[in-house]
């Protein structure tokens, strides 16, 4: 919130000062994602939570963003990946996997 407003002091933060946050985030110069913009938010209402302040809460509880698509590996690209690994390394990721 500095960059917002940098004489912010925590008992002045409410809920129209959050909002207005939530504002130059999606507003900034960045360019930031929907991901991003809330992983922010959720950062700054759990700041706000542990110093007795829920102003963020339920601005947060509004804030969504797409699902990540996610598009897995083929069997030959992870062959070929374990491949250039160490033994050791395959071992690990393996059993990640």
């Amino acid at each position: 919130m500095i960059e917002f407003k940098p004489s912010a002091y925590l008992e002045e933060v409410d809920v129209e000062l959050v909002r207005g946050f939530r504002r130059f985030l999606r507003k900034h110069e960045s360019d930031l994602g929907d991901r991003t913009c809330y992983n922010i938010m959720q950062g700054v209402s759990t700041f706000l939570l542990r110093n007795g302040n829920n102003a963020a809460k339920t601005i947060l509880k509004k804030m969504s963003f797409p699902p990540t698509v996610v598009n897995p590996y083929s069997e030959d690209e992870m062959q070929l990946f374990f491949t250039a690994c160490s033994e050791e390394e395959e071992r690990v990721l393996k059993f990640f996997l």
